[in-house]
Order: structure tokens, then C-alpha cells, then sequence
């Protein structure tokens, strides 16, 4: 309780991830800081690291986490049994504006990041120079990105603003066990056109369906096929 509270100001928290593999919960608050907790060594709590800018947004893959802050940058970090390393892994740049959303990919050096311009990044955390796909797709704010695997293809679905939900397919090439492209980098199936604002989604891979959540309180479901 109160984790991301100052001396005269309580911070909201603005993401919250886990990791099955190293029992572990990561927090980030708009005070800046990563804070984490251990859960099956006694609730031991991890090193909190400051980064001294206001965070917006985390994920986490086994010990890798990743980062979005309102100044429009990523960073990727090595979390160990302490916490976060304070030397970040990766930093990227390449956004003025606040990123809402960040997605590591399940099993490719793949990041996916949503910020308020209606961009759609993709970073191959492999040559982090520059994303390897930009997508503008949505009109304003997207709120949400994130991944799915569906037989043998990958999707990246965002949500947003405008009350779109877009994905873009990728599938996997078996001689080299990556994923690719399936279409043209420039193309997007828009899955929901909704008159107000999808905050937020959640994908069944199991009952092939996606579900959003409207600005007006309403669940909006469509399966994939």
C-alpha cells in the first residue's frame, strides 16, 4: 500500500506486470519508480530503482521489462533477484510524445509500443536504431498494444481513441522458426469501429475471441477467425 507515494504527494501506479518464471510482480508509478515484489520468498520486497522521469506504462517477459514514459521514451531492462538493474538494457527514442503502451513479443526480440500521436511502433530489440514498422493506422491516443498467437501466426492488436482495433498478422516461417510479415507492412485488418474511445482489450487464444472496452462502459467481443 501506498508504494508509489511521496512525502506530499500519493502517485498513481501506471502499470503492473508478472513473470510465472521468476515469481515476481514489477510496478511503475508516475513518481517514476520500479518497484517489485518477490512473492514466494516471503513477500520479499525488491530494490526500488528511480528513473526519475514519470512512467506510463510496463510489461514483462520471464526477466526482461520494458518501459514507457510521458517524454515518449522505452527503455528495456534486466530484472535479477534484486530488482531492476539500474543500467538499462535498451533505450529508445524515437517518439515526442507520451507512450501509452508497451508489448513485449511471447518469443521474438520483438517490442511493440502505442503512443498519443496514433502510432503504432515496432522495435527488433536486435538493431534497436530505429522500429522496423510504424504504423499510423488510428486517428488520436492508442491506448493499448498487445500480442497473440494463433496457430501459426502472431498478431499485434491495438486499440484506441478513435474506437478502432486494428491487427496486423505475422506467420511463421518454418525453415527459420521466426515469424514474418504475412501482408504488405503498410496494411492492418480493422477488427471494431466503435463510436467512442476502446480503452483497453483482452485476447482468448484459446476461444479465438477479442473483447474491448468502450470509453461508455461497454464490452464489445469479436471473434477471430
Amino acid at each position: 500500500e501506498g508504494v508509489h507515494s511521496g512525502v506530499r504527494h500519493t502517485h498513481a501506479v501506471s502499470g503492473l506486470a508478472e513473470s510465472d518464471r521468476f515469481s515476481s510482480f514489477l510496478s511503475v508509478g508516475e513518481d517514476g519508480c520500479i518497484r517489485g515484489l518477490h512473492y514466494l520468498d516471503g513477500g520479499r520486497v525488491l530494490t526500488p530503482f528511480n528513473t526519475h522521469i514519470s512512467l506510463t506504462c510496463l510489461d514483462m517477459r520471464d526477466n526482461v521489462a520494458a518501459t514507457g514514459s510521458v517524454s515518449g521514451s522505452i527503455d528495456v531492462w534486466h530484472v535479477t533477484g534484486t530488482g531492476v538493474d539500474p543500467k538499462a538494457k535498451l533505450h529508445l527514442k524515437d517518439s515526442r510524445t507520451s507512450i501509452h503502451s508497451v508489448a513485449l513479443h511471447e518469443d521474438q526480440n520483438w517490442l511493440a509500443a502505442a503512443d498519443s500521436d496514433g502510432n503504432v511502433k515496432l522495435w527488433d530489440l536486435r538493431a534497436p536504431a530505429k522500429p522496423m514498422l510504424t504504423q499510423s493506422f488510428h486517428a488520436s491516443n492508442v491506448w493499448e498494444v498487445q500480442w497473440s498467437k494463433l496457430n501459426d501466426m502472431s498478431y499485434l492488436f491495438s486499440a484506441g481513441l478513435d474506437g478502432n482495433v486494428f491487427a496486423h498478422s505475422f506467420e511463421r516461417q518454418h525453415c527459420a522458426g521466426e515469424f514474418a510479415p504475412h501482408r504488405d507492412l503498410t496494411s492492418a485488418d480493422r477488427l471494431v469501429s466503435f463510436h467512442m474511445g476502446i480503452n483497453s482489450i483482452a485476447i482468448s487464444e484459446r476461444y479465438r475471441l477479442l473483447c474491448g472496452a468502450a470509453d461508455n462502459e461497454t464490452l464489445i467481443t469479436r471473434a477471430l477467425v
